[in-house]
C-alpha cells in the first residue's frame, strides 16, 4: 500500500531550523537522514563541518564525531579552539569507533542525535556493509559523512555509494561549501572569507 498525495502533503517533518546563512545556502533539511561532504585537501572541509557542528549545538543538538582521520590530536584540538568550541560538555563527544562499534553505539538508543564520520576513507568497510548501516540508522539519526576526493569525485566505492544515498550533498572547494543535491542546488556557504576571495576572486554568494 502507498500513501495518497494529500496524506504526504499533510505529513509533519522535523526540520533543522538553523540560522539564516545556513538556510540560504542549504534550505532546511530534516533532522534525520544522510548528508555527504567532500572535497580535496586544503579547501576547508574540516573548518566547514566544525562550523556546522557548532550550529547544531547552538540548536541544542548533541553531536558525536567519529574522528578517524584526525583522532584527538593537535590538529583537531587547534580547530576546536579556533571555532570557540570549548565548554560544550555533553553536547560534543569526540571518539574513534569502527563501523561495527558505531552500529552498536547507535543501536542502544542513547547516542547523540548527530553523527559525523571523518573520514569515510578511514573506515575499513565494504560498500554493501556501509549501505546497510546507513539504511538501518538514517531514520533515527542524522549521519554526516566526510570524504576525501579524487578530482571532483568522492574517493573510493563506499564513498560513491554514500554520496548517492545522501539527502544533502555538499562539495567543498576554495573555502566555499556548495550544495550539489536536492536542497537548494547551487547554494553557497562561505567558510573563510579571505581565502575564498583569494581563490574565486570574490566572496559574493550566488542567489538561490
Amino acid at each position: 500500500m502507498g500513501s495518497t498525495g494529500d496524506t504526504i502533503i499533510k505529513l509533519k517533518h522535523k526540520l533543522i531550523g538553523w540560522g539564516d546563512l545556513w538556510k540560504k545556502a542549504f534550505d532546511e533539511p530534516t533532522t534525520t537522514g544522510v548528508w555527504f561532504i567532500w572535497g580535496n585537501s586544503g579547501n576547508g572541509k574540516s573548518s566547514f563541518w566544525l562550523q556546522m557542528v557548532k550550529e547544531f549545538i547552538r540548536k541544542k543538538m548533541r553531536v558525536y564525531v567519529d574522528s578517524l582521520e584526525e583522532g584527538t590530536g593537535p590538529t583537531i584540538q587547534k580547530m576546536l579552539v579556533l571555532f570557540g568550541m570549548g565548554g560544550l560538555g555533553r553536547y560534543l563527544i569526540i571518539g574513534e569507533k569502527t563501523l561495527e562499534e558505531l552500529d552498536e553505539y547507535l543501536s542502544n538508543g542513547r547516542a547523540p542525535h548527530v553523527i559525523v564520520i571523518d573520514s569515510i576513507q578511514m573506515v575499513d568497510v565494504r560498500t554493501d556493509d556501509l549501505k546497510a548501516f546507513l539504511s538501518k540508522h538514517k531514520k533515527n539519526y542524522l549521519i554526516i559523512i566526510i570524504s576525501q576526493a579524487e578530482g571532483k569525485k568522492p574517493m573510493g566505492k563506499p564513498a560513491l555509494a554514500a554520496l548517492y544515498l545522501a539527502d544533502l550533498k555538499i562539495w567543498v572547494e576554495g573555502h566555499k561549501a556548495i550544495s550539489q543535491g536536492r536542497y537548494n542546488k547551487g547554494g553557497e556557504f562561505i567558510i573563510w572569507e579571505a581565502a575564498a576571495k583569494k581563490y574565486w576572486g570574490t566572496t559574493q554568494v550566488k542567489k538561490s
